[in-house]
């Protein structure tokens, strides 16, 4: 019995893992999928599209120029250093970072987690406090 993974062909996230005698029936139920013989870890790997293998996720670096601010809808928290394609998620906010950096501005009052996703990085939540 062969084990395999597969990952998302469009992006590189691995998908799933198992064992099989035959893994290419995967593709046949999912036609996004692309099937790779061997062991892939979800939380710490990803498939490199450009080099055609699996690489090890590293952390994620991001420049915080400060974690609290006033919620007055004009002070704000510059956040950089955003790879470009990274998954921004606040709440039900959720788009894609084209630039590599975030300004984030409020005028109610709470704390907020926002939340960094990239495939070639580990995630990364980051907590602001709005006074």
């Amino acid at each position: 019995m062969s084990q395999y993974y597969t990952y998302v062909t469009a992006t590189g996230r691995i998908y799933s893992r198992g064992y099989s005698e035959n893994p290419q029936f995967k593709a046949v139920f999912n036609p996004e999928l692309t099937v790779v013989e061997g062991f892939a870890d979800a939380k710490s790997q990803y498939f490199d599209l450009v080099e055609g293998i699996l690489k090890d996720k590293t952390e994620l670096s991001l420049t915080i120029d400060k974690t609290t601010l006033t919620a007055d809808g004009t002070d704000s928290v510059n956040i950089s250093g955003i790879p470009v394609g990274t998954i921004y998620w606040q709440s039900d906010v959720t788009f894609v970072v084209d630039d590599g950096s975030l300004i984030f501005t409020t005028d109610v009052a709470n704390t907020y987690l926002l939340e960094f996703h990239s495939i070639e990085h580990f995630d990364v939540e980051v907590t602001l406090v709005a006074t």
